[in-house]
């Protein structure tokens, strides 16, 4: 007679319970070993694999449409330009090159001709532990702003143009 019940699974191992009994937590396993079982992560893997493929095809893309479409730039008198050209120089922005809220503050960059160092974490490891270290967090696009008080750094792309849109829009007054 074959037995009856619940075979959970987990790496090499594997449980049967009773029927009538219940794991109160999923994510747990009481286990007993001998049983071989595909990896549990594999699930992961193949995600991981899907989103590189996704990113692969829909970066290009991305930064294809973002330089035919690029916006056009504010108009400034030279000597204004110059000025926002100096305090531009206290910005260092970190990001990703095909980063959809990347392309985002580069494209507000671009719109408010803002000379902002770019710095991609993805290709220089040392700018990715100066994201981390300093800043806190490895995400991006993140702004670094140098001034008197200190440095600030802001993570979400929306306060990043907000930021730059109360400082450097025409009629803001840089």
């Amino acid at each position: 007679m074959p037995r009856r019940g619940l075979i959970v699974k987990h790496g090499l191992f594997r449980l049967r319970l009773p029927l009538g009994r219940s794991l109160r937590s999923p994510g747990r396993f009481l286990l007993d070993a001998g049983h071989p079982q595909p990896n549990p992560t594999g699930r992961k893997m193949i995600m991981k694999y899907v989103m590189r493929a996704i990113r692969a095809i829909v970066g290009p893309i991305l930064l294809f449409l973002d330089a035919v479409f690029a916006p056009k730039a504010v108009e400034r008198d030279a000597d204004a330009q110059r000025r926002v050209d100096t305090a531009v120089q206290t910005l260092k922005l970190y990001q990703f090159k095909a980063c959809p809220f990347c392309v985002r503050v580069r494209r507000q960059m671009k719109r408010l001709a803002l000379p902002i160092e770019t710095r991609d974490v993805k290709r220089n490891e040392k700018w990715r532990e100066e994201l981390l270290t300093e800043g806190g967090s490895p995400k991006v696009p993140c702004l670094r702003i140098t001034e008197d008080s200190g440095e600030r750094w802001l993570y979400e792309s929306k306060e990043i143009d907000a930021y730059l849109n109360s400082r450097f829009a025409v009629g803001a007054g840089a």
